[in-house]
């Protein structure tokens, strides 16, 4: 019975190592893209704005495996879907190192999508149905470490080698050797469980039952991502060409604290555990989103606006990881498994849309305009999330978040 007991631990050990190098792995480009577009776009001859296009190329791929994630999972089973996920990144990254077709870059892109959104989707919702939600702030952690180290390989390429396709070799290497970890662990994943402790399959009766509500909190997603990927996209630009004029070096520094802050963010919310509840970290993290992205309009100094990035990265990495946790008890481990895609879903669509959109803003009206644009984005989604809370109020007292946190706040 003893060794019977025992057989769990190393497959939990070693889905848990798997899933942080596999965030790490997924958040190198997020922050690769933004530091290396200004000499990406000078090899391709492309204007400011054709950034957006390797953005929404990339969320059509997305979009096309995160919208059908729980169909994926309940057919071809979580190892498999991470390993072909996995293998897609490494071919799709190889040729955007490689290509010299701005056509061929975009299709690329398309595919590095898919990928992504397989690997976030699938181990998003392995995380959640599992109920640690201490593992849920860690791996969107290592995101943050991946996004935070990619600025600095990007500075690095371009130090060394005068261009950015140094950096997206690396990145090629570290997806192959992911292709690797998957199959290494597929019976690890086999093994997981399916549902977190304390709670019921059934799902409860909570305010993402009316289709209003899951609309409102979809958009919470949608808001939050256009966030984080705006700032880590356009940052460089706006610190290199706008009121600050950084170097490119300095530039890509500030992007890395950018990077750095959400990961410490996250970081701080997993040792916080069950103190401090997915709720209070959503709402203490949009205000101080909205609080750096006014610093930022304020212009005050260069390096006001360095740390206003800091306080922007700090208070957004609690507030995604703290949206997934909750999915499972709001409702229900089975619906879970579709909500989950869809939430997905909606952060590409906003990363990718909103990140375009600000571009274009920028384009036209100037860099000038960057720090506004993104307190609009942070107060909608201060005003989205009240919504979403304020109707289940006297539900949320009765039933608080304790099934799970009580569930996992020693992981």
């Amino acid at each position: 019975m003893a060794g019977t007991a025992a057989k769990p631990q190393p497959a939990r050990a070693g889905f848990t190592a798997g899933s942080l190098y596999a965030f790490v792995v997924l958040g190198l480009p997020a922050g690769m893209l933004g530091v290396a577009w200004p000499a990406l776009r000078h090899d391709f001859r492309q204007p400011l704005a054709s950034l957006g296009e390797l953005l929404l190329a990339s969320l059509v791929g997305y979009l096309a495996v995160t919208s059908v994630t729980g169909l994926a999972l309940r057919r071809f089973g979580t190892a498999a879907l991470l390993t072909a996920s996995a293998a897609a990144a490494a071919f799709g990254t190889g040729v955007f190192a490689a290509t010299r077709s701005w056509s061929v870059l975009v299709l690329a892109s398309v595919l590095v999508g898919a990928a992504g959104g397989g690997l976030d989707a699938g181990l998003n919702t392995a995380v959640a149905l599992t109920g640690r939600t201490r593992l849920m702030n860690l791996i969107h952690a290592a995101f943050g470490v991946g996004a935070a180290l990619g600025p600095l390989l990007v500075t690095a390429a371009l130090a060394v080698t005068s261009s950015w396709r140094g950096a997206y070799v690396v990145l090629l290497v570290l997806d192959v050797c992911l292709v690797g970890v998957w199959l290494a662990l597929r019976n690890a994943v086999a093994a997981l469980p399916r549902r977190p402790p304390g709670l019921t399959p059934a799902a409860p009766p909570g305010n993402f039952r009316p289709r209003l509500l899951l609309s409102l909190s979809l958009t919470v997603f949608f808001c939050y991502a256009g966030i984080e990927i705006a700032v880590g996209s356009w940052s460089a630009s706006f610190l290199r060409a706008g009121p600050a004029q950084l170097s490119p070096a300095l530039a890509g520094l500030a992007v890395f604290g950018y990077w750095a802050g959400l990961t410490a963010g996250r970081v701080g919310a997993a040792a916080l555990g069950s103190r401090l509840s997915p709720r209070n970290a959503v709402r203490a993290g949009t205000v101080g989103t909205i609080a750096g992205a006014a610093a930022i309009w304020a212009n005050i100094a260069p390096a006001g606006t360095v740390a206003a990035l800091v306080v922007i990265g700090v208070s957004l990495g609690p507030i995604f990881p703290a949206l997934v946790s909750l999915t499972p008890e709001r409702v229900g481990p089975a619906a879970a498994v579709n909500v989950v895609g869809w939430q997905l879903a909606a952060s590409g669509v906003g990363g990718t849309g909103l990140s375009a959109l600000t571009g274009v803003v920028l384009q036209q009206a100037g860099l000038a305009t960057f720090g506004p644009a993104l307190t609009l984005l942070a107060a909608a989604m201060f005003g989205l999330n009240l919504l979403v809370d304020m109707p289940a109020g006297d539900q949320r007292r009765a039933k608080s978040h304790r099934p799970l946190a009580t569930g996992c706040s020693s992981d």
